[in-house]
């Protein structure tokens, strides 16, 4: 038997509350891989709208920004590790929370192998041979070793591989300002050259790029899911979220831009026709020509990979762990999964959970098929935030007078962000919606099927929703954000 923050009796093991506000954001920033985005998401965005592909991050990262204002109040007021399905059943009822809570597991597990096959093709380009099968279960050893650890060594760690990341980021943008520089080319004609692009490009393909640039932006709200092992009981993940919104979108939009300015403002390339996504930073000579350069590049990439494979697995793990600790389980299992280990205080078996079935999809299922379905799903975690949001708002609005108040846009602008958002990845595959779909549908027969026959008993308060999500602050500063 335990004692919570607020001197209850539980028998749950907590977990570590080990995170400074530095060590919320770095782990953050490496969940999202500005690096990955600029090697591996955004090189297609590129080749198809050049100049507008930065007009494309610019519109992604205003979309985002009311979706991380309501990420970030939410998980200021509730701080917990269930994240975006804790809200859920806070405001909708634990059907819709259990509904939310597979369908993010499923969605954030299939991006984890996404990015483990990624990061498999770049392995066989740094060695030279093609690991095929072999290459996901070769990888999953570097997660298996840290992601189990105590939460504060694992972002240590995982910040040395942010640095690397962001050196190869660097070297990348100064190669790209380089060759400009080197081609005698005016910033003035550039700009010229750069609006009147931008200006006969189809609107759709752009709203198509902000949809591919959210992606390579999302992942900032996933700092609330450490609110629970943060110091300051929420607040800091509440801050992280904007932190790691603003640094991911300037670290992209800064290295996109100076790849342009090698590639679309260079008499040299401006012919290129982007013969595959994969190609495009091959066409700098510098790194053609350097087999140092094109490890550092092709290096840095997979470092961002394997970074980001270890950092969401133990978000994942820790919302697998709520929801078995909230009694989303059939009791067997859900005591397994909700267990602490007494040393390291982190969600050992879930992690291990996460590790096997991620890496089984990446090894045995195709690419293309994991990509889609994880595009589709993972759309539904930040739709239920700002619904979450925007219910709240009403709650605290119906002592005063009207129905809706200026506070209400905020949430509504997030929910038409992720509408547009989700239009242009169905229109791509509508097929890949499937997996969300029946990921929801599973978590609602699952409700059914776990209701727990007497009302569960708040550790931490009657707040509202379900009975462990997030750990209430001291009573001497509550969650009165309106």
């Amino acid at each position: 038997m335990t004692i919570d923050d607020q001197g209850n009796p539980t028998k749950h093991i907590p977990l570590a509350r080990d995170l400074s506000f530095g060590d919320v954001v770095r782990l953050s920033l490496s969940s999202i891989t500005p690096a990955s985005a600029v090697f591996a998401i955004l090189p297609s965005t590129i080749v198809a709208l050049y100049w507008g592909s930065a007009l494309s991050i610019v519109a992604a990262i205003l979309m985002c920004v009311p979706i991380a204002y309501c990420y970030a109040m939410l998980g200021r007021a509730f701080p917990g590790a269930g994240g975006e399905y804790a809200f859920a059943a806070r405001f909708f009822g634990r059907s819709v929370g259990q509904a939310a809570w597979l369908t993010t597991v499923a969605g954030v597990t299939l991006a984890i192998a996404t990015i483990l096959q990624g990061a498999g093709a770049l392995l066989g380009a740094i060695v030279g041979i093609d690991l095929g099968v072999w290459a996901v279960p070769l990888l999953v050893l570097v997660p298996l070793l840290i992601s189990p650890q105590r939460v504060l060594r694992g972002a240590r760690i995982t910040s040395v591989l942010l640095i690397i990341e962001l050196i190869a980021l660097a070297a990348i943008s100064s190669l790209g300002i380089y060759v400009f520089a080197s081609s005698g080319t005016t910033l003035t004609s550039c700009v010229a050259s750069a609006v009147s692009s931008v200006a006969l490009l189809d609107p759709a393909l752009i709203l198509a790029g902000v949809s591919v640039a959210y992606f390579a932006l999302a992942g900032f709200g996933s700092a609330i899911i450490l609110g629970e092992e943060d110091e300051d009981f929420g607040r800091a993940s509440a801050r992280a979220v904007g932190w790691s919104l603003v640094l991911a979108g300037l670290l992209e939009l800064g290295a996109v831009i100076a790849v342009l300015l090698g590639l679309g403002c260079s008499p040299a390339f401006a012919g290129i026709d982007g013969g595959g996504a994969g190609q495009l930073l091959s066409q700098f000579p510098l790194i053609g020509d350097s087999l140092p350069l094109r490890l550092i590049v092709l290096g840095g990439g997979f470092i961002a990979a394997i970074n980001a494979v270890v950092v969401i697995i133990m978000q994942v793990a820790r919302i697998v762990f709520s929801g078995a600790r909230d009694s989303y389980l059939p009791s067997g299992v859900g005591e397994v999964l909700a267990r602490v280990n007494p040393a390291t205080q982190t969600p050992i078996p879930a992690t291990l959970l996460v590790i096997v079935v991620a890496a089984s999809i990446g090894a045995l299922v195709p690419v293309t098929s994991v990509v889609a379905w994880a595009s589709a799903a993972l759309f539904v975690p930040p739709a239920v935030v700002a619904a979450s949001m925007l219910v709240w708002n009403r709650s605290v609005a119906r002592s005063t007078r009207g129905r809706w108040t200026p506070r209400d846009l905020i949430p509504l602008s997030a929910l038409i962000a992720m509408v547009v958002v989700a239009y242009f990845v169905l229109s791509t595959d509508p097929g890949a919606v499937v997996v969300a779909v029946a990921a929801w549908i599973a978590g609602l027969i699952n409700a059914r099927l776990t209701r727990p026959r007497t009302p569960a008993v708040s550790l931490h308060g009657d707040l509202g929703g379900s009975a462990t999500e997030g750990r209430q602050r001291p009573a001497d500063d509550s969650t009165e954000l309106h």
